[in-house]
């Protein structure tokens, strides 16, 4: 109870070497980091509360609607490697982590929801909503420009988000049968 709100919203963007650490007020005191190190986009979080409740969803609903919100495309495109100067040698293999850790958590991701029907009795839908993989970037940032805001009011109307939408939407319909 003796924790800022401020700081708990700032313990939610702790990303190594970008922002500095974080302590929580504990003895001992324990350091934090954003949890998209371990789970960017909450699959393990959600497979977590699927797999706590999946007798009582199965009893009680007809199923579950997981909704992904993207900031990263899903499929990408590989890039030509660049020079060979002694300072990219030096920050490419930092910029090659952050540039591919939600590719290598999409991997693991995908090895949960392949397994999903092994433990997980009721239905499930996975909708994804995702930005464009293009040189108009998103930045993580506390700030977005209006670019961003562009960026992110066109993708709502590319072809796979519209799909997206109204799956989402016949989905969360009550079907209206006698």
């Amino acid at each position: 109870m003796n924790t800022r709100f401020t700081s708990i919203l700032r313990m939610n963007a702790t990303f190594p070497y970008i922002l500095p650490k974080v302590s929580l007020p504990s003895t001992p005191v324990m350091e934090v980091m954003d949890a998209g190190l371990r789970d960017n986009f909450g699959i393990k979080s959600s497979m977590g509360f699927l797999y706590t409740f999946r007798e009582w969803i199965k009893e009680n609903t007809s199923g579950v609607v997981l909704v992904q919100i993207r900031d990263t495309h899903r499929e990408f495109v590989v890039m030509n490697a660049s020079g060979n100067g002694l300072l990219e040698n030096l920050m490419t293999p930092i910029e090659t982590f952050y540039a591919n850790w939600a590719r290598v958590q999409d991997y693991g991701y995908d090895e949960y929801l392949r397994n999903l029907d092994t433990w997980f009795p009721g239905k499930l839908d996975f909708i994804t909503f995702q930005l464009p993989d293009s040189k108009e970037k998103v930045e993580l940032s506390w700030h977005l420009t209006k670019r961003e805001k562009n960026v992110i009011m066109k993708a709502v109307e590319l072809p796979d988000n519209l799909n997206a939408l109204h799956r989402l939407v016949t989905l969360l319909t009550p079907s209206r049968q006698p």
